[in-house]
């Protein structure tokens, strides 16, 4: 029986000479695998609308256990700035971010929700302010898998003081008496640059005054997002630029 989903184009490969193999993330469904017949043809009404990340409307057919298809596809925005290569390639590392979290046939509406506005951010956004957008991305990422504790304060006790220690696992500070020995110290503007991105409305993140201590903070960053998906994601360094 045919199904409609609201979804994100998240990955597409030519199959055949005609056809596409397509790959929707959906808020109810997650990942769906589908077959877009024909959708290289002049005259197909698919062509055009398969272009990465779009958000559509898509009607999906097929027995259960079976290769299911594209049988219906209405385009409802499409991300005509992603095609400016800075932001193509934050778009790109968000998909390489979020692709672990979401399982074949496992759904998230909470992290769906999360991506679906962070490309519309990445879309529009003034192209000096993607790496700080990528960070308050990266923190609302990790918050919603519930693994950022409370910042700025030690992610033990929430003490806040001038000197924090990065912990040897996981996300968040820890201050002196919990630190263990061996941790690396945190300068305080650190702790309070991430904490300020974190508390930051989305909307706003582009409107962030910069600071001295950015590059220093996103290496942070970095450090907690290599823990939680268990790898250092392969574009993230050429996204934050």
């Amino acid at each position: 029986m045919p199904t409609a989903h609201r979804a994100l184009i998240w990955s597409r490969h030519d199959f055949r000479e005609s056809s596409r193999l397509v790959t929707l993330l959906t808020r109810e469904s997650g990942k769906l695998s589908a077959l877009a017949k024909g959708a290289h043809r002049l005259n197909s009404p698919m062509l055009g609308k398969i272009d990465l990340l779009n958000l559509v409307d898509a009607t999906v057919s097929g027995r259960p256990g079976n290769l299911k298809l594209l049988s219906r596809l209405t385009l409802l925005h499409e991300h005509r700035e992603l095609r400016e290569p800075r932001r193509f390639l934050a778009a790109s590392y968000l998909i390489e971010l979020f692709d672990p979290a979401f399982p074949q046939g496992r759904q998230d509406p909470e992290l769906f929700d999360l991506i679906e506005g962070a490309i519309r951010l990445i879309d529009k956004c003034p192209l000096p302010s993607i790496p700080t957008i990528l960070a308050g991305i990266e923190l609302r990422f990790l918050r919603t898998l519930g693994l950022l504790p409370g910042l700025p304060g030690c992610r033990e006790c929430g003490e806040d003081g001038p000197a924090m220690f990065m912990p040897k696992s996981g996300a968040g500070f820890l201050c002196p008496k919990h630190a263990t020995g061996g941790e690396g110290s945190v300068r305080e503007p650190i702790s309070r640059w991430l904490a300020r991105v974190d508390a930051t409305p989305g909307k706003d993140w582009a409107r962030l005054q910069s600071s001295e201590v950015a590059e220093e903070s996103l290496t942070v960053l970095g450090n907690w997002i290599a823990r939680a998906v268990e790898k250092q994601p392969r574009l993230r360094r050429l996204a934050i630029g």
